[in-house]
């Protein structure tokens, strides 16, 4: 007899009998379901490992990511029809403008502002004009040091008028269809170099102050020496404004600005630059008021010349209709000296008045219509009516 088929399977066999045959309390001890505790325990090591990964989650979607780019843009289209010569009654498609703002770091930003704005001579000249002119109109790196001191480099609008250093080029931030007429080459809208800024004194006035240098007005002056200062004297700049606790809304502030300018056909002349404001920043009214004063030296011919202007606006949010309409009107007075050949040929109404209303459609879109009425010396006044569709996305 072969023995060794049985001594092959013999192991299988006693394994077989010994699962019949164990133990009934052994079959029990292996088939015992878990306890209640280590359910519990099981449960709160679950839980609490949720819980962790949540906790990580909510961290990583609240830490601040660099650079985290934000864009805002602007846009308007207007009618206007005037009684002044040559004008033509029609649609005029505004400037089309974004913001960009990003956070490099906890105390490191930057923020620029594109405007594209149609050309009248569009498709004209050797070589043919484009259709629109691409601006870059700020460009500014910050870095925040805490509140009481932080510096900027870039191209920014000169803080020396609180409407050109507020609204900027989105005309739906503003009440009206158009900033008043000093904000443009009768102020130099623009400032290429660095700025301070800061706040000082008790906490109770939130006084504000900057203090620039950087490059003057170019040599044509409503541009700014973007490719360069037009000499070796560069301008400088400073304002402080408070906006005290017991009167909230209420802003005031005085800058004064310094350059030496230089004309194309070589004339310079020393500017001196001073301003003051005094704001009603509310919807119920809504008061804005500035003035600036000019004082030129003619180095050639050693003349002195002085020029004044200041506007006047009031707006005034109806509680009716959702809020939805808002009328405002606007004064607005320049006195310059034509005989400065600094400014022979500054574009400026000597008296300004308009009158509007402005229709807040959606939150992001407003209505506004305005009559204006604009007087000059030597030349038959000018009435105009305009409406315009102002949004932001």
């Amino acid at each position: 007899m072969n023995e060794a088929p049985v001594k092959k399977h013999l192991g299988f066999y006693l394994l077989l009998l010994g699962m019949l045959f164990a133990p009934e309390s052994l079959q029990a001890e292996q088939k015992k379901p878990p306890s209640n505790e280590m359910l519990l325990e099981r449960i709160e090591q679950l839980e609490k490992a949720a819980a962790q990964q949540t906790k990580e989650q909510m961290i990583a979607e609240i830490r601040p990511k660099y650079p985290s780019l934000n864009i805002i843009g602007f846009g308007n289209i207007s009618f206007s029809a005037t009684d002044e010569r040559g004008e033509k009654t029609g649609y005029r498609m505004g400037q089309f403008v974004l913001h960009f703002s990003s956070a490099l770091s906890p105390r490191v930003s930057y923020f620029g502002e594109v405007s594209i704005t149609p050309r009248k001579d569009a498709g004209t000249g050797d070589p043919t004009a484009s259709g629109f002119d691409v601006e870059l109109e700020r460009n500014i790196i910050r870095f925040d040091q805490g509140d009481h001191f932080k510096i900027a480099f870039g191209r920014f609008h000169t803080p020396i008028n609180w409407w050109n250093a507020t609204f900027h080029h989105g005309v739906w931030l503003h009440t009206t269809i158009d900033r008043p007429g000093m904000i443009g080459s009768f102020i130099p809208v623009h400032f290429l170099g660095l700025i301070l800024e800061g706040t000082i004194g008790p906490r109770s006035l939130n006084l504000v102050y900057n203090a620039g240098v950087g490059n003057g007005r170019a040599k044509t002056l409503g541009r700014a020496g973007d490719a360069g200062d037009v000499n070796n004297s560069k301008a400088w700049m400073m304002n402080v404004r408070s906006q005290p606790d017991q009167f909230f809304g209420l802003e005031v502030g005085l800058s004064a600005y310094s350059d030496k300018i230089k004309q194309q056909d070589g004339r310079i002349f020393d500017e001196m630059i001073l301003s003051a404001h005094l704001i009603w920043n509310k919807e119920n009214p809504e008061v804005i008021s500035e003035i600036s004063q000019i004082h030129h030296d003619a180095k050639t011919s050693g003349k002195a010349f002085d020029h004044q202007a200041f506007y006047l606006q009031a707006a005034y949010r109806l509680p009716w209709a959702a809020a939805r309409f808002k009328p405002y009107v606007r004064y607005e007075y320049s006195d310059i000296n034509r005989a400065d050949p600094a400014f022979e040929t500054l574009s400026l109404a000597k008296k300004r008045t308009i009158g509007g209303l402005r229709i807040d459609v959606s939150a992001y879109a407003a209505f506004k219509l305005e009559y204006r009425n604009e007087k000059n010396d030597g030349v038959p006044e000018i009435n105009s009516g305009l409406a315009q569709v102002s949004f932001t996305f």
